[in-house]
């Protein structure tokens, strides 16, 4: 199993690339990411998703994977943010770290499915934060350039 890419790499601050063929090397990225996510989970690390430039492939790709959702998204586009959002997030890139980030109540986007069709996602509240915040690893952001460091003290106490 490949290590997950952090910070400083300068791969997770580039833009990736879409997608152009869902072609076997694709197919075999997206169940890399989607065992890695439930490896993580069963070892009790928190992830609901992760991005294939935590990977090292620098692709429009990413996947989520938690009881209430099952996404597979590339070449992912936002439609429509409503309302806002803010709330404590950590990433897999960054250790360690957490910060406070404002995040739509409500996300709208549209993206590739593993089948090659364009489909419209929406999603609410903690869910939109998730799909946010891996959609945005797939365009170089990440929390520690948009979100304010909160100290693990704080969080913590104790």
């Amino acid at each position: 199993m490949r290590s997950i890419v952090k910070v400083p790499d300068l791969i997770l601050r580039q833009p990736c690339k879409p997608v152009i063929t869902i072609d076997s090397y694709i197919r075999s990225l997206i169940q890399e990411m989607i065992d890695y996510v439930k490896y993580l989970n069963r070892n009790k690390i928190s992830a609901y998703g992760l991005a294939a430039s935590q990977l090292g492939e620098p692709v429009q790709l990413f996947v989520i994977q938690t009881p209430a959702v099952d996404l597979i998204a590339m070449n992912p586009v936002v439609t429509k943010r409503y309302g806002i959002h803010t709330w404590i997030e950590s990433c897999l890139s960054i250790p360690g770290c957490f910060y406070s980030v404002v995040r739509p109540k409500l996300i709208k986007f549209h993206y590739i499915s593993v089948m090659g069709e364009m489909r419209a996602g929406k999603f609410r509240d903690d869910y939109a934060g998730v799909v946010e915040h891996e959609l945005q690893h797939t365009q170089g952001i990440l929390i520690d350039t948009i979100g304010v460091p909160i100290s693990r003290e704080a969080l913590f106490p104790g």
